[in-house]
């Protein structure tokens, strides 16, 4: 059978108005409400939208959002919760993705992944609870951080508890926080990382974010 002409591929799609108009609403969605930036479109067809490698990056940051949001919206039907865990939780939904979210980012992403350099939410560290939150294990036994943040060595390997998000640079102490700084991909559980500088912790919503330049040694799969 004859390879499809670009026309008739063409011809295809316009037979599937409202699929077309539902894909194009939800990239204009992304694109401006999120304020997800797509590579550039290198294929359209009946069965979606391709992108170029930073469609993955983009899936990843969607992914992160949503389950921020959708922390938020669930967190608004219980009556008198308390504001700072609510957005506690919703900032740890906005950092980790899930495994098959993962997987895909990290699909066009592979070889990219041990050259990769950039800043994670490592956990959260006060003198009064210690870690409540925490992202990073020791090597070999696994072991979750139960030192304080000051004693995390530079230069050192550890290995990272979550799939999260790594970001361009370390997110200011403003309104925009993290969604100041341009999202690299996603560091995948069980990958060996080696920490670039101290960890830097950031006071919000009553407790202390740290925050961990680092370099991908060995990356996992999730």
């Amino acid at each position: 059978m004859d390879e499809p002409t670009n026309q008739n591929q063409w011809l295809e799609i316009l037979k599937y108005p409202t699929l077309v108009f539902s894909m194009l609403l939800a990239l204009i969605i992304a694109r401006f409400t999120l304020g997800i930036q797509f590579g550039s479109v290198t294929e359209i067809s009946k069965e979606g939208v391709k992108f170029e490698e930073t469609a993955s990056t983009a899936l990843a940051e969607i992914d992160s959002r949503v389950s921020e949001l959708e922390t938020k919206a669930k967190e608004i039907q219980i009556p008198n919760a308390d504001k700072n865990k609510v957005m506690t939780q919703s900032f740890t939904a906005s950092q980790m993705v899930d495994n098959s979210t993962a997987q895909v980012a990290l699909s066009s992403e592979k070889n990219r992944q041990d050259a990769l350099v950039g800043y994670i939410w490592i956990g959260n560290y006060t003198p009064q609870k210690g870690w409540s939150e925490v992202n990073l294990a020791q090597p070999g036994t696994g072991a979750k951080l139960g030192s304080q943040p000051s004693e995390i060595r530079v230069n050192a390997t550890y290995i990272v508890q979550g799939n999260m998000v790594v970001r361009d640079g370390l997110p200011a102490d403003d309104e925009q926080y993290f969604r100041g700084r341009a999202n690299l991909g996603v560091i995948p559980v069980g990958t060996d990382v080696e920490i670039l500088e101290k960890p830097v912790g950031i006071e919000r919503e009553g407790t202390r974010h740290y925050w961990a330049k680092l370099r991908v040694i060995k990356a996992s799969t999730p």
